[in-house]
């Protein structure tokens, strides 16, 4: 991870954070963790991410993320489904 120098704007939003972050239980600190390992994983794939400077369609982007998401959740859903059979044998519904 390279260093950068923090704009006025960047302390503050850090600040920001963590003044929100303080009150938060495990697991609300766990969500947090979850988003911000996730812009840096975009950051490492597609390099920082530049609102302004970025022409895609946000909403296309969104649709396209939530019927991916649909397939992986039906998908663990179904994996679940079939080893719970095997644990505790075919339900009656």
């Amino acid at each position: 991870m390279s260093a950068m120098t923090a704009t006025d704007e960047g302390v503050r939003l850090v600040t920001k954070i963590v003044l929100l972050a303080r009150d938060m239980n495990d697991d609300e600190l766990s969500v947090l963790a979850l988003v911000a390992e996730g812009l840096s994983g975009g950051r490492d794939v597609y390099g920082p991410l530049n609102i302004d400077g970025d022409s895609r369609d946000w909403v296309v982007e969104a649709l396209q993320e939530m019927r991916d998401l649909n397939v992986y959740i039906g998908s663990a859903a179904l994996r679940l489904s079939r080893l719970h059979k095997v644990l505790n044998g075919p339900s009656d519904d």
